[in-house]
């Protein structure tokens, strides 16, 4: 492996595969039989730690509040109030781990209703035994990617709010000879417009950006763009139900087949909420046609992540999300974020 950087780079790709949020990179389409081609660069952006979206399968993109919006649509920040803190770990069978903190607070000098967030995401793929073509061992290896970003949004009007995210990326794919920690640079952008009491739409574009350097010496494969991808949404609480809402997300990732979240989230009671949610890409649509006998044949693959359930327990200031998700060929994924308003 010490002279072949980049089996050891696609590697860390295939484990960055395996962890990835909904949208996924081109191991994906290796794994799974896909004629879409993704792009292999810092495919950890994709991950979401926060429980409550993972809850919902990443149907957030209207609905998105405080420090859980950064990563799915910035303008959500807005929704926040006083100072808070959060932080979030995201579980794998695998071992390989991520996670991220933050904290906001107002932030007016640009005008009422402003508010800024400084977050770090990282994910952690563990120790991998490294090995040459012959299987001889040649030592572990421990790469890893670490996610920067601040955040800035604004409640514009009551019914509409715009926010912005300007992002870093550092990968380190492992210590061995040829290797380089990885530099990236991408921006997020993103709406919410309430429409009416019971009716809210939010439009974003996430990572939209480009490697700054290379992962090894003898790195060729990859385009140099980020996995960014464009999403619009809206969330409606049903006549008569308003402790329901129902989240639907259209993903149109810029290398990858489009996909559609769809969730529901029900407050039990104030101090309680339940969710849950599934996630269809165009292979699963055309499966399901395939299946039924309305289109010809089957296509492999789909979306990794099929359901996905969570909750919410509120004591004052104090709030504690937990969702599992299950992935096809990985199985269960858990989500905690705790979080703490300051005032």
């Amino acid at each position: 492996m010490r002279n072949h950087p980049a089996r050891v780079a696609a590697f860390h790709i295939l484990c960055a595969f395996l962890v990835s949020f909904p949208g996924t990179t081109l191991l994906h389409a290796q794994i799974f039989g896909s004629d879409f081609a993704g792009t292999e660069e810092f495919a950890g952006l994709q991950i979401i730690s926060a429980a409550r979206p993972a809850g919902l399968a990443g149907a957030y993109g209207a609905l998105a509040e405080g420090t859980n919006s950064i990563g799915i649509n910035p303008a959500g920040l807005a929704r926040e109030s006083g100072q808070q803190f959060s932080g979030s770990v995201r579980l794998h069978p695998d071992m390989a781990n991520a996670g991220q903190v933050a904290y906001s607070r107002p932030f007016e000098t640009f005008g009422k209703g402003g508010r800024l967030a400084l977050s770090a995401s990282y994910l952690d793929y563990g120790t991998i035994s490294g090995r040459d073509e012959n299987n001889r061992p040649l030592g572990d290896i421990k790469p890893f990617s670490f996610y920067p970003a601040l955040t800035y949004a604004k409640a514009q009007t009551e019914r509409f709010r715009w926010g912005a995210s300007l992002k870093g990326m550092l990968e380190n794919p492992g210590e061995f000879d040829g290797a380089h920690k990885a530099l990236g640079a991408g921006v997020d952008a993103g709406l919410q417009y309430r429409v009416a009491r019971n009716l809210g739409l939010g439009t974003s574009v996430v990572n939209a950006g480009f490697k700054l350097r290379r992962h090894s010496e003898g790195e060729t494969a990859g385009s140099g763009l980020l996995p960014g991808m464009f999403r619009a949404g809206a969330f409606f609480h049903p006549q008569g139900m308003e402790k329901m809402s129902v989240d639907v997300d259209a993903e149109v990732p810029f290398h990858e087949p489009a996909a559609l979240d769809v969730g529901c989230e029900y407050r039990v009671i104030p101090e309680w909420d339940l969710r849950a949610g599934t996630r269809w890409d165009y292979n699963d649509v055309h499966n399901l046609l395939g299946t039924l006998g309305a289109t010809q044949g089957v296509e492999e693959g789909g979306s990794a992540l099929k359901a996905s359930a969570g909750t919410t327990l509120r004591a004052g200031r104090a709030n504690a999300d937990y969702a599992v998700q299950w992935w096809q060929d990985l199985g269960f994924v858990h989500a905690i974020t705790l979080s703490w308003r300051i005032r």
